[in-house]
């Protein structure tokens, strides 16, 4: 299976992962051609840890995202875990279009926000991005999804309404409980 988290900055994409395979498991980072981490189950790109903000691909450069599909090549023919991507800089048709002509069995979760609301985290976290610029990123995330929802099986979970204490639990099977939503399939 082949995990892909997308969604605004501040969105909650990081916790929702972190959250859903790591928290409570063993993990080690490696790198094959990208950094990764990897669990008994699941190899994650990026780095992890259990401290820190920057995390996932969030920790590959942006030189190094062209790199992005030879190293989901190289991990789907080297393993047999499942592959969890997350983050901004596999929001991408160039990698949705990779990983969609492979034919695996995959999953995708847009952590929606609003915009205003991926500002107000932002300036509360000291960000000094633009409202203009995190609208962007909003809205690239908001039409990948819609163009792939349905090749990936995708769900929303919106994270408008949630606190700190809410990001510290969400996860991929609690989800729909702590959003208070039901079940949005394309």
């Amino acid at each position: 299976m082949i995990y892909l988290i997308i969604g605004a900055s501040c969105s909650g994409k990081t916790s929702f992962t972190y959250n859903s395979f790591l928290k409570d498991k063993e993990f080690i980072n490696n790198k094959n051609i990208l950094d990764y981490c990897e669990t008994k189950d699941t190899i994650l790109l990026g780095k992890w840890d259990k401290e820190g903000r920057t995390k996932g691909s969030d920790t590959i450069s942006r030189k190094d995202i062209s790199l992005i599909n030879s190293w989901i090549a190289e991990m789907l023919k080297i393993s047999n875990k499942d592959i969890v991507l997350e983050g901004d800089k596999i929001t991408s048709r160039t990698i949705f279009n990779f990983i969609k002509d492979f034919r695996l069995p995959c999953k995708l979760y847009w952590i929606q926000v609003t915009p205003e609301v991926s500002y107000s985290r932002n300036v509360n976290n000291g960000s000094t991005c633009s409202f203009s610029h995190l609208k962007a990123v909003t809205t690239k995330a908001q039409n990948i999804y819609m163009d792939y929802c349905n090749y990936f099986n995708g769900e929303i979970v919106n994270t408008c309404n949630l606190t700190r204490k809410d990001f510290d639990v969400l996860n991929k099977d609690n989800y729909k409980t702590i959003c208070g939503c039901e079940d949005f399939l394309f």
